[in-house]
């Protein structure tokens, strides 16, 4: 029982990061909290820009994570679940990254200020 309610917390516990990201944004350009590649630290805004588009998807993505959960309890078994649902956050993590990252490019170039 306790690996379900783990299993099924991943979501949640997900939404709750997201929502604390979007409440306390990190405001300057840190070592250590926010969303942290070099594309994003070249200059102020570009930090602020990822940031926000991250922060914001990070909440989308959650939120999808937490109903495909729910999906994947009532169409599967549980091991298949904890399998789907791995796999959706995977594939919602690395969109996240890439979507970013290629929105940072398309606006800000790679041009280092």
């Amino acid at each position: 029982m306790t690996e379900v309610l783990t299993h099924f917390a991943l979501g949640p516990l997900l939404l709750l990061v997201a929502m604390i990201f979007k409440i306390f944004p990190a405001k300057k350009i840190n070592n250590v909290y926010g969303y942290r590649t070099r594309r994003s630290m070249m200059n102020q805004e570009a930090w602020q820009y990822a940031n926000l588009l991250f922060n914001n998807l990070f909440i989308l993505i959650s939120i999808l994570l937490t109903l495909a959960q729910i999906l994947f309890a009532y169409l599967f078994a549980f091991v298949e679940t904890v399998m789907y649902t791995i796999f959706a956050l995977l594939a919602g993590t690395a969109f996240l990254f890439f979507y970013v990252e290629r929105q940072l490019k398309e606006r800000f170039g790679d041009n280092q200020e």
